[in-house]
This record gives C-alpha cells, structure tokens and sequence, in this order.
C-alpha cells in the first residue's frame, strides 16, 4: 500500500517538473535575469518536490491509520461475539466447554437457571472452606437465576483427610443431606483437617445432622463412593483443573473472585449475557 503511494507521488513530481521546463523554454532574459530565474526556479522545484512528499506520506499515514482502525473493530466485534455466543448444552448458558452434570453430582438450584457455577473443590482445601460462605451467599443472592453444582477434586497428596470427607459428604447425600454435611465440614475444617481420627468426627457430624449412623458408617465403606469422589479428578484434569477451589461460571473458567461483591458482579453479567443470547 505504501509503494503505490510513493510511485503515485513521483509520478505527480515528475509531471510537474516536465510542466516548468516546458514553460520556460523560448524565453530570452538577460544574463543576471536569466541567473535569477533558474535559481528560483529551482528553489520553487525544491519546494514542489517537498510538497509532493509530504503529500504522500500524509496519504499514506492516513491509509495506515485507517486500516489499523478496521483491524481493531474486527477484534472487538469478536471479543463480542466470543461472550456471546450460542448456548452450549448441560451446565453452559453462555460460550466456553462443556461441564457435564452427572446424576452422582450435587446441585443447588433450579434446573432452568440462567446461570450454572461448577466449583471443583477439595474440602481439606483451607481456600475451599474460605470460598463456601461465599458460595453460599450467591445462592441466597440468585435464588432464581443460580445453580451450583459440586465436583469433588481432592489433592489427596497434600490433604490425607480429603478423600474420607468427600466420601462422608457422599454417605450423607445417600440420606438426602449432602449439602448438610459439606456445610459443616467446611464450617469445622479445622476441627478435622489435621485430625488422626477424622472418621471419628465424620460420624459425630452424622449425628448432629440427624443421619442413621449405622448406614452412614456402612456407606462410608462403600467402594462405589470412593469411585464417585475420585471420578472428580480425572474429570477435572480434563478441563484444565490444577488446584481448588476451580469455579467455572456457565463453562468458562474464572480467575477467583476476592470478594462476594466481585463474584456477584460475575453472575450478574452472565445473567445478562444469557438473557440478552435468549432473545
């Protein structure tokens, strides 16, 4: 683009040239005269020529300019597009992968939610335990348009007690009260997360939330459980989980929020994303 310009440039410079030559052949000026016009007329070729560059390299900036303009409206449009894009199915209302929600997982909401918040966590996890009170206040604060679905993701190389807790979260959903004791798991962590007798205490909770203990302490022998909790890593790992808590707001994983009132403002954009795709 800048080539043409030049040669288009020159061309004009060499017309113009031509243009004065020709205009000063046949004249017959004195000797001092005749001195004078050519150095005028040369300093007057010196000025066109400046001109004429000066020209071209503002037409050219402008065309530059203009093209970087079209390249940044392209960009933005599919930044856009991107945070607008259909509805994958299952867990997504808006454009990222695709988080399946299995009959084992644990939801909190309603199915027709605008907004899916998939938390793979690990209940030694002290972040996780500092995260579920906030959990906890976006379901209060969405009531209509949030559901929560919890994915076990225990480091069971850092945290022993990780997988005996998920395990008792998941004894405890065989009596309808998951959400129960994932409360109060997170609530008392420090109670057991270092505890050599944590198995001790899981059966405690199972009492204060009013679980047979007999089939509680049966379940938690369960192989099937087990499998259920450790399914959750490999799953994880296949979207890209590294560490917990891992939130994912309708498929698209999110940098975790610092406070409520920061993890509040990302629903309510989904929401409005999704509201606004629906229409």
């Amino acid at each position: 683009m800048t080539f043409r310009v030049s040669i288009l440039a020159n061309d004009k410079i060499s017309n113009e040239m031509n243009e004065l030559e020709n205009q000063t052949e046949g004249n017959n000026p004195s000797e001092n005269q005749g001195q004078g016009t050519k150095s005028d007329r040369r300093q007057e070729k010196r000025a066109m020529r400046e001109a004429a560059r000066n020209s071209a390299q503002r037409k050219a900036g402008g065309k530059r300019a203009a093209l970087w303009i079209i390249v940044a409206a392209i960009i933005v449009a599919g930044l856009v597009v991107g945070l607008r894009g259909d509805k994958n199915t299952d867990s997504n209302g808006g454009d990222g992968v695709v988080i399946s929600v299995a009959e084992t997982d644990h939801v909190s909401g309603p199915s027709n939610a605008a907004v899916t918040l998939v938390e793979f966590a690990d209940f030694q996890c002290p972040a996780c335990g500092a995260y579920s009170p906030l959990v906890k206040q976006l379901k209060e604060q969405f009531p209509d348009d949030l559901r929560v679905v919890f994915k076990h993701f225990p480091l069971t190389q850092i945290h022993p007690n990780a997988l005996p807790a998920g395990i008792a979260t998941e004894a405890a959903g065989r009596q309808e009260k998951f959400w129960e004791m994932h409360d109060l798991l997170f609530e008392r962590q420090q109670e057991w997360s270092g505890a050599l007798n944590a198995l001790d205490i899981f059966k405690a909770y199972a009492e204060e939330i009013e679980l047979d203990t007999e089939q509680f302490e049966s379940d938690m022998q369960d192989r099937e459980l087990r499998k259920i909790v450790v399914a959750g890593v490999g799953e994880g790992s296949s979207l890209g989980v590294r560490g917990t808590p891992t939130f994912f707001v309708n498929g698209v994983q999110i940098q975790n929020p610092q406070s409520v009132d920061a993890f509040a403002q990302i629903i309510q954009s989904a929401i409005a994303v999704t509201e606004e795709v629906a229409e």
